[in-house]
């Protein structure tokens, strides 16, 4: 090969070196559709792609925690709906109560209220992800303990009837109390001996928080837009759980069956009232949560919207089109292939053919 085939050949290698940097960097872009080099490509306008990038991240973001606050609340929903159920099947029970006189049908129902506490304590404390959902700010442990509570409705109930029965003259015994006495239990409160029986006062916020729960008043609050936060919990603490509580005490831990006829009557009568007022908060839970679940819907739509304006936004500057891409790749493999064929040929010649 002479001197000036040899630097033919070499600008020819030059220039299929050129033409596979370019193909690849085609081929490149046809695999990602978006500029192989988006610095280089774009220059100043790289800072605006970084800043749509990062505004569709933060609303991705965004989105996916606003689902898992949805999946508490939905948790939370459904666990109202099963303390609802169970509390409406309680007040069926009561209503058969008022007419039972044996003491065996009194028992399935003393031990129906039971359970309903135990439901009502599992309904509460459910968790997830960890965190109690009914603790308000309070996650970190079991929202409904009634540990306390069952016992301490029946140690006042006793020391009631104690009382009263004393002030009469009577045996100590639920029988033997008046219904004058217990109309004053069950409202504003007996007096005797300078001491108070009153039963809601053991649903006071002082004995709830002592006797029966550990959560918190305050709430746990969730941001689901840039510019929108919502409560993202419930409180134990609630009115609506506490008179579901008294009503399942007054039946599962006054013995009913130990009381007089009418006595029993008393009992059960406020028992279906508050279990009656425990049922309208349950609802009224349950409205407030499908209202929560509707603002993160409505938060998730906008979202949704900004963040593929931000998708778009970053596209127009990155994309490539498509058809092109596709021509320069066939043009460079034209270009490529020819350049090879020239090469070939060059590093053929041999001055000797010609002499």
């Amino acid at each position: 090969m002479t001197v000036s085939s040899l630097s033919m050949s070499n600008s020819s290698r030059t220039v299929i070196q050129r033409l596979q940097l370019e193909l690849a960097k085609a081929e490149k872009e046809t695999g990602s559709m978006r500029h192989a080099d988006v610095g280089l490509t774009l220059g100043g306008q790289t800072a605006a792609t970084v800043s749509f990038r990062s505004q569709e991240s933060s609303f991705k973001s965004q989105i996916t925690s606003n689902k898992a606050v949805m999946s508490n609340l939905e948790l939370m929903d459904d666990s109202l709906s099963t303390l609802s159920q169970s509390a409406e099947a309680m007040k069926s029970a009561l209503t058969s109560t008022l007419a039972v006189k044996d003491s065996k049908t009194l028992g399935v129902a003393v031990e129906q209220a039971k359970s309903s506490l135990e439901q009502m304590a599992g309904a509460l404390n459910i968790s997830f992800g960890g965190q109690g959902l009914f603790g308000g700010a309070n996650t970190d442990v079991p929202a409904l303990t009634g540990g306390t509570g069952s016992k301490a409705t029946q140690d006042q109930f006793k020391a009631f009837v104690t009382a009263a029965t004393a002030a009469t003259g009577s045996a100590d015994s639920p029988s033997n109390v008046t219904k004058a006495q217990m109309e004053a239990y069950l409202g504003a409160g007996f007096t005797s001996g300078g001491t108070t029986y009153r039963f809601d006062a053991l649903f006071s916020d002082a004995e709830w928080s002592k006797s029966w729960s550990d959560a918190s008043d305050a709430q746990m609050t969730a941001r689901i837009s840039p510019s929108e936060s919502i409560t993202s919990s419930l409180s134990a603490n609630d009115p609506a759980f506490r008179k579901l509580a008294a009503s399942y005490s007054l039946i599962a831990d006054l013995d009913i069956a130990g009381m007089s006829e009418e006595m029993r009557s008393l009992v059960v009568t406020k028992a279906r009232t508050d279990i009656q007022a425990g049922i309208d908060g349950v609802i009224r839970l349950q409205t407030e949560i499908g209202f929560r679940l509707s603002r993160i819907t409505s938060a998730n739509e906008q979202l949704t919207v900004q963040m593929d304006t931000a998708t778009k936004s970053y596209g127009s500057l990155e994309d490539v089109d498509p058809a092109e891409v596709a021509l320069r790749v066939n043009n460079l493999l034209t270009q490529l292939q020819a350049t090879a064929e020239v090469t070939g040929r060059i590093r053929a010649l041999n001055i000797l053919d010609y002499l």
